[in-house]
């Protein structure tokens, strides 16, 4: 661990000059504000790792703090802890606890002040051997050295789609469609279902829940209400010309669609799980979401989770994305620091805890809505499936005669 102490331009903001960075670079950056408290230090600090202090799992322990701090910075990989305006840190002793956190964890802490000020923090860094610079140059060629590639979140936003459409049935759906949308957006949905019916036709569902996964997996982009009705009544229209009926529980769909339910978290909601200041509770979200059941989530061991935070090859589970794994490594440093050992549970808390938790953040994070009450030992997909209620039903019935019977008099 090294230190630095670099003066920034008096006349200038130092928010200008050094902005928040992401954490996933290695580098972060926080304020030195005005405090007689550790505690305080620590919250800024997680604060400006993407910790909000307003929901579930906020606290005032500083002890607790100190342990989340050596965990996230490390999970992160982090290399430099950048302090903006570093006299605000009057006393020596927050400045010495800093210093050693940094130290723990092989960060470099880079300390900033105005050019006018900041003679206390010369003495304090020459007596830690630290690098005073003349100029701000030499600590953006630092941090250019340190940074890490920032990864890209792709959009959430979708393209336009009605979501207003007729509530008819599939012979009638198109047609209606025609008749009450303007022609701009009748050819939006129009190419959808000729889309959907022309895959449906050529290759239908052989099963329920063959056709419940591909339905789901057809709208796994989109929380869109319109584009999932439309996929359902093409469905129906295709599975027709092969003499089945689609049936489908379209209520719960068209509601589940448009709350996300159908759909895995999207790149910028797995990010917003950074606002918890306990991992566990990320982690309990971003398990689900990768299809464990609750009983697997609250029985999964520290072994069971690789040091970049991914999960082992003997469990069955859907791809996790570098974010998920992050929350997945903290706990495991967490737990580590905590005297965990291989064969003890990742999630040290109770299964009523863990799905408190993942209801929770539909609330905290606006994240697709979790039921009140879900069985234990079934999977989330497995859920969805279940509760679309689709079946296939053949169009024939052996309770109406046939035509041949009814030109032979049979029925007369």
């Amino acid at each position: 661990m090294t230190i630095s102490l670099t003066p920034l331009p008096s006349r200038v903001s130092a928010k200008s000059v050094l902005p928040n960075t992401d954490p996933a670079t290695g580098i972060i950056t926080t304020t030195g504000r005005p405090t007689r408290h550790d505690w305080a230090v620590g919250q800024t600090i997680l604060a400006d790792m993407g910790v909000r202090l307003d929901i579930a799992g906020a606290g005032r322990n500083h002890g607790e703090d100190l342990e989340l701090l050596a965990a996230w910075l490390t999970a992160h990989h982090a290399t430099m802890l950048v302090v903006r305006h570093a006299t605000n840190l009057h006393s020596h002793e927050l400045l010495d606890n800093l210093a050693l956190l940094c130290e723990g964890v092989g960060v470099h802490l880079a300390l900033t002040c105005d050019d006018t000020v900041g003679h206390t923090l010369v003495d304090w860094v020459g007596e830690r051997s630290g690098v005073i610079d003349t100029n701000i140059g030499a600590l953006l060629q630092r941090m250019n050295e340190a940074a890490r590639p920032q990864p890209s979140i792709t959009d959430d936003d979708e393209p336009h789609f009605p979501d207003f459409l007729p509530r008819v049935d599939f012979y009638l759906f198109r047609s209606r469609c025609r008749d009450l949308l303007t022609p701009s957006d009748f050819a939006v949905v129009d190419d959808l279902y000729c889309n959907v019916f022309r895959q449906v036709r050529a290759h239908p569902y052989i099963s329920s829940e063959n056709a419940s996964e591909r339905l789901s997996d057809g709208l796994r982009d989109t929380n869109s209400p319109g584009r999932a009705l439309t996929h359902v009544r093409a469905a129906q229209a295709a599975m027709f010309t092969h003499g089945l009926l689609l049936k489908v529980n379209l209520d719960f769909f068209l509601n589940g669609v448009a709350d996300g339910e159908h759909r895995r978290l999207t790149p910028g909601q797995i990010r917003s799980l950074r606002a918890y200041r306990q991992p566990w509770r990320s982690c309990a979200v971003v398990l689900r979401d990768a299809d464990l059941t609750n009983e697997q989530i609250r029985t999964l061991r520290m072994d069971q989770v690789t040091d970049d935070g991914d999960l082992t090859a003997d469990l069955n589970h859907l791809p996790l994305t570098s974010d998920a794994r992050l929350f997945l490594r903290c706990q495991r440093i967490l737990r580590t620091i905590h005297g965990a050992t291989d064969s003890d549970p990742l999630l040290d808390t109770a299964a009523s805890r863990i799905q408190a938790a993942q209801r929770r953040s539909s609330t905290d994070l606006n994240l697709p809505r979790v039921p009140t009450r879900e069985p234990n030992t079934t999977s989330r997909k497995h859920r969805w499936n279940y509760d679309l209620g689709t079946s296939l039903l053949p169009l024939t019935t052996q309770h109406l005669p046939s035509p041949e019977s009814i030109r032979n008099g049979a029925h007369a």
